[in-house]
């Protein structure tokens, strides 16, 4: 029997694109924080969703 330390979330590999300008800026977090790629992206997702609204186009 042997420790493991991943989390007990359930992901969903997706694979997804982009722009450079934004990668730049999630990379640059990454760097500061020491946070993964993938957690910054999580984090930024989960807010938007959280904290957006939905607006029809007029």
């Amino acid at each position: 029997m042997g420790l493991s330390f991943r989390n007990k979330k359930h992901y969903v590999q997706f694979t997804t694109r982009y722009e450079e300008d934004l990668m730049e800026r999630i990379r640059a977090i990454s760097k500061a924080t020491g946070l993964s790629l993938n957690e910054i992206i999580n984090k930024c997702v989960r807010y938007a969703l959280d904290n957006g609204t939905i607006e029809k186009e007029k």
